[in-house]
């Protein structure tokens, strides 16, 4: 258990109201009393700071990249949906008007068939 989380211990293991020499000083003798070393305890944190370091990058780089991506293909999917939101119009607006032509071809066509059945009523 010679690691960096060692001197976490010790120094959790000290009242919090001492000053912070003492507190210090009693941790480099508890840290010298066991044997252990000092520097490297601490190049042992160094070095997974480091770690924790080139892992944070790595991870924020491929998030980052996942973020555009995503990004992206919701860009192509709005316009997608906008282009067959403008097909939706003109299909409607081509309904629309099929609609109009046919009821003014009806309403002559009925037109013309009433002249002849108003002719036989009377």
């Amino acid at each position: 258990m010679n690691s960096v989380f060692l001197l976490e211990s010790y120094i959790n293991a000290l009242p919090q109201e001492l000053p912070y020499e003492v507190k210090k000083n009693s941790v480099i003798s508890i840290v010298k009393a066991t044997n252990s070393d000092l520097n490297q305890l601490l190049s042992e944190g160094e070095n997974r700071i480091k770690v924790l370091n080139i892992f944070m990058n790595d991870f924020q780089k491929s998030l980052n990249l996942s973020v555009v991506e995503d990004k992206s293909e919701i860009f192509k999917l709005t316009k997608m949906i906008d282009e067959y939101k403008i097909h939706i119009f003109e299909k409607e607006t081509m309904l629309e008007e099929q609609k109009n032509i046919v009821k003014f071809e009806s309403n002559k066509f009925n037109n013309i068939i009433d002249f002849f059945n108003n002719d036989n009523k009377h």
